[in-house]
């Protein structure tokens, strides 16, 4: 699991650099660096996030800060499921579409799998006994990117689907 996260990050890398050079144009820019964090994203004309850094936890960093930017609400949806709130937040008779099996199941029912899967306390700890430095410092740059697009955008300026949703 841990590998094929690390090589989806190389990939998405390689094609924001392969496709920086098909689009050329670049629209916006941003250059962000806290904690320790630093990277440059470069936003193509068609809002393609390209991210530079000289190290996974910058990688992470400006993946997290630029994934917020562009996805905000639908990221913190995706929290909200693998956190097992659904119910909570959008009623226990909802539904959730998991495109990667392409199953509809009910907010309960997604709410009982996260929430057995993160009280799997072996999983956890298997994944703890076994870090990728690289991992790491790429898991620990996207929350700080991440936390960092919150901190610096203006209320008023999230978007207005998840603005003033309950925390």
């Amino acid at each position: 699991m841990r590998a094929k996260i690390a090589v989806s990050l190389v990939v998405l890398v390689l094609a924001g650099t392969v496709g920086a050079s098909i689009v050329g144009e670049r629209q916006t820019q941003a250059s962000v660096a806290s904690d320790g964090f630093s990277a440059t994203i470069r936003w193509t004309s068609y809002g393609i996030p390209h991210i530079e850094a000289s190290d996974w936890g910058g990688l992470g960093y400006g993946y997290g800060y630029a994934a917020a930017k562009d996805y905000l609400c639908m990221i913190a949806e995706e929290y909200v499921t693998t956190g097992g709130e659904r119910s909570k937040y959008f009623g226990p008779d909802g539904t959730y579409a998991l495109t990667s099996n392409g199953q509809t199941y009910t907010n309960r029912q997604s709410d009982f799998y996260f929430t057995l899967l993160k009280e799997n306390p072996e999983l956890v700890q298997s994944i703890a006994d076994h870090p990728n430095p690289d991992l790491q410092a790429a898991i620990a740059g996207y929350v700080a990117g991440y936390n960092r697009y919150l901190a610096d955008t203006p209320h008023a300026l999230l978007p207005a689907d998840c603005r003033d949703a309950p925390s």
